[in-house]
């Protein structure tokens, strides 16, 4: 199994393009991520760090 960096797997907002996303496209994506990531820990790895998890406070 071959690795695959991070920013293959992720999508990475700025505050401006987060501001611009509907509730449900907001949502969309925290469920792709933690799908994601749920994956990664599955092959006992995981890839985020606490910069880098779902702020569930930006909805």
């Amino acid at each position: 199994l071959d690795s695959i960096p991070l920013n293959e797997v992720a999508v990475y907002f700025s505050e401006e393009e987060w501001s611009q996303l509907d509730p449900d496209q907001k949502v969309l994506h925290s469920d792709v991520m933690l799908e994601n990531h749920r994956n990664v820990v599955f092959l006992g790895k995981s890839f985020l760090v606490p910069s880098q998890r779902i702020r569930e406070d930006r909805f």
